[in-house]
């Protein structure tokens, strides 16, 4: 029997079924809605070897992830992330999970005491080669010792975890008390999503497992004994190139998406299509 994976409600009702964008896209997937929370989780397969060769090399050197210079997108929207933390009084000692090649975990450095970790082996040294404080490795089974943290980021992160509380349960630990998780997340109640359903960019599994909507951020929250202080759609600059092999992606146009790939340019094109949220959690300061 299929059961949200936050509330645990067995109203479940299918949203959408589509086949994997990555590998040789014979993998299958449904798509569920909880009734109760409004959550969205794909079942399908999960399996580590699976998921490892989804995030090889190739998955960390799209347009969108290039990081050789500060003019691309990846670095506009770290610099526009991390002004957005600034602006709302966030700072301190940051650990930024699936951080990547690092960007995000090199601009935050300015502001913070940023550390980053990441599951690819690749992409971690990479940034290790940038002098960064990166760790290699599966977030939830790194001992990081009696470290504590300011602030916890995941920018297009938590809706990959298949043990989605598993990873909770780890971010609460590593924070401070009055301390702040901060996540970009797919909205499944968007109006995009609701329209496209099977063809949303964002129905990616197995890399987004999870579809989130205002009322599951709020049951996730309280599950694990933190405070929503915001959920707020947010635009981010994308690659013109990876915009248009997401859109060719989503109409089953594999071949032609590659090409686009390949010979379009990777101009910073702003999107906010409303299915994206910037989230903040806060844990609660303990008392004495």
């Amino acid at each position: 029997m299929t059961i949200c994976p936050i509330c645990h409600s067995s109203r479940v009702t299918p949203f959408a079924g589509l086949f994997t964008p990555y590998g040789n896209r014979k993998a299958y997937y449904q798509v569920y809605i909880c009734e109760d929370c409004g959550h969205g989780h794909a079942s399908g397969r999960l399996d580590q070897d699976f998921l490892e060769d989804i995030y090889s090399d190739g998955f960390h050197q799209t347009s969108q992830q290039e990081a050789s210079n500060s003019s691309l997108p990846i670095y506009i929207n770290g610099r526009a992330r991390v002004a957005w933390l600034v602006s709302k009084g966030i700072l301190g000692k940051l650990l930024d999970i699936g951080c990547g090649n690092g960007a995000f975990v090199e601009v935050a450095g300015k502001h913070f005491t940023a550390s980053g970790v990441e599951l690819s082996a690749s992409a971690a040294r990479q940034a290790q080669t940038k002098g960064l404080d990166v760790l290699e490795g599966d977030f939830i089974s790194i001992d990081f010792g009696d470290a504590a943290f300011d602030v916890i980021t995941l920018w297009d992160v938590l809706a990959s975890f298949p043990d989605l509380d598993a990873a909770m349960t780890k971010c609460v630990a590593l924070m401070k008390p009055s301390g702040v998780l901060v996540a970009s997340v797919p909205i499944i109640g968007s109006i995009a999503a609701k329209i496209l359903r099977s063809r949303w960019p964002l129905l990616i599994p197995p890399v987004n497992i999870h579809y989130f909507d205002r009322r599951s951020i709020q049951a996730l929250a309280a599950k694990h004994g933190l405070k929503v202080i915001e959920i707020s759609p947010m635009a981010k600059k994308v690659a013109l190139n990876f915009l248009l092999l997401k859109a060719m992606r989503s109409l089953k146009l594999f071949g032609l998406a590659e090409t686009i790939a390949k010979v379009a340019p990777s101009w910073p094109i702003s999107v906010n299509t409303g299915d994206i949220a910037y989230v903040i959690l806060q844990r609660p300061t303990e008392r004495s």
